[in-house]
């Protein structure tokens, strides 16, 4: 048995690293279609491909910024005059997400990559692309460098046509938005883009299109755009905001640490896990041939294990927690395969102790690249102890498993009815 205090020392693989890989595990869990894992497109006729230099980041980055706190302090006159907002974040580079973006970019296609196939090992991505065009002869068109401002413009122009009513919840079967909603989109904190561009005929002359691609996490343009009310007012804890924080972006919410952290909702809580570094909740000790790890990433701190077929791994948790009949465990996840496609056979089961009775209950999964809730009801009153146990069936090929958090409140299942 390893007894595990939480420390965070497993990290997300950096940037540089990344690119030494043909492809790796943690994109090849999601696709085998992955778009990092690309090869060049043999067909392409490339004038110049090329990562964003510093520079050209913290343009895009600015850039972003600039609109998102134009609407944050309630100065978007178009689209009906748009509310300020309470909650929106201000966004910073992602360098996975940009290598993915390249990648995308270099495929030559003016069209979107599957969602599980620019997934990050961080959060669900969302994505905006540009294109502009060029007349040139073929094989002698001059390398232009990418226009960002220009790319980062087009997609917030759509504001034009957007409905101040959407704010609450988007939609979009009526004019193209999505490319302004996505800008703004509050609780997005992470960009990172690529650029190609290529020679291709377009209205039936000879030239080049210039590709835009950026990446988003987490990915918006589902649910509430934001929250409404007085700029800053809804940040969150570990976040700054106002003139005192950035004289530029006032009305942006600057994260000091990922990710976000919320003051706790009015339901009571009674116990919660998102595995930051020293935190007494979330100590444990591992039992299995396999370990568990705590992966650090932009989207949070996870708790993950690949665990190999016929085999099982646990995680008992130290911490004693009071409960009263009818609270909800609610346990944010992802699992699946090590490589996509292949069978998934695993099961993930939490075990309940309780007045040294112990219960074993099956979690409600599926496999993917979001995460997902599973919901545990507490049928207990008193002290309880809990663990995970992952297994996976003999002859089965390795199976991931990631927890993002595990939080325990008062408020039940919906349709609960409580036993006595």
């Amino acid at each position: 048995m390893i007894s595990v205090t939480i420390v965070v020392v497993a990290l997300a693989l950096p940037f540089c690293s990344i690119a030494e890989e043909s492809c790796p595990e943690k994109f090849l869990r999601f696709s085998k279609d992955h778009s990092f894992c690309k090869p060049t497109n043999a067909t392409c006729k490339y004038v110049i491909k090329s990562f964003p230099t510093k520079e050209e980041q913290i343009e895009i980055v600015n850039l972003h910024n600039m609109y998102r706190n134009k609407v944050a302090l309630g100065d978007e006159k178009l689209g009906g005059g748009l509310d300020s907002a309470s909650n929106m974040l201000a966004v910073s580079w992602d360098d996975e997400l940009a290598e993915i973006a390249q990648k995308w970019a270099e495929q030559c296609l003016f069209e979107h990559d599957c969602g599980e196939c620019r997934a990050s090992s961080s959060f669900s991505v969302g994505q905006n692309i540009g294109i502009m065009m060029y007349s040139c002869s073929p094989g002698n068109c001059e390398p232009k460098q990418a226009n960002w401002s220009g790319t980062v413009y087009m997609f917030y122009k759509e504001v034009g046509e957007f409905d101040k009513e959407l704010v609450k919840e988007v939609d979009f079967s009526g004019p193209m938005i999505g490319h302004f909603t996505q800008v703004i989109w509050a609780e997005t904190y992470k960009v990172g883009c690529g650029y190609a561009s290529y020679e291709e005929p377009f209205y039936g002359m000879d030239g080049a299109k210039q590709l835009h691609v950026c990446n988003y996490g987490p990915a918006g343009n589902l649910g509430r755009i934001y929250m409404e009310g007085p700029p800053c007012s809804k940040c969150p804890e570990n976040s700054c905001c106002g003139e005192s924080c950035n004289k530029e972006y006032p009305g942006l919410c600057f994260l000091s640490s990922y990710p976000p952290k919320y003051p706790t909702e009015e339901k009571a809580t009674l116990y919660f896990c998102a595995f930051q570094e020293n935190d007494p909740n979330c100590e444990f000790d591992s039992e299995g041939a396999q370990s568990w790890k705590l992966t650090k990433t932009a989207g949070g701190t996870f708790l993950s294990i690949i665990v190999q077929g016929g085999s099982s791994a646990v995680a008992r948790f130290r911490k004693l927690i009071k409960v009263k009949n009818g609270a909800c465990m609610n346990i944010s996840l992802r699992k699946g395969p090590s490589v996509a496609g292949e069978k998934e056979d695993s099961a993930v089961d939490v075990e309940i102790e309780n007045n040294g009775e112990k219960d074993l209950i099956s979690l409600w999964t599926y496999p993917g690249a979001d995460f997902i809730t599973s919901p545990v009801q507490m049928l207990y009153d008193g002290e309880i102890k809990f663990s995970l146990q992952m297994s996976v069936s003999a002859g089965a090929t390795p199976q991931y498993l990631e927890i993002r958090q595990i939080e325990i409140t008062e408020e039940p299942l919906p349709n609960y009815r409580k036993l006595v």
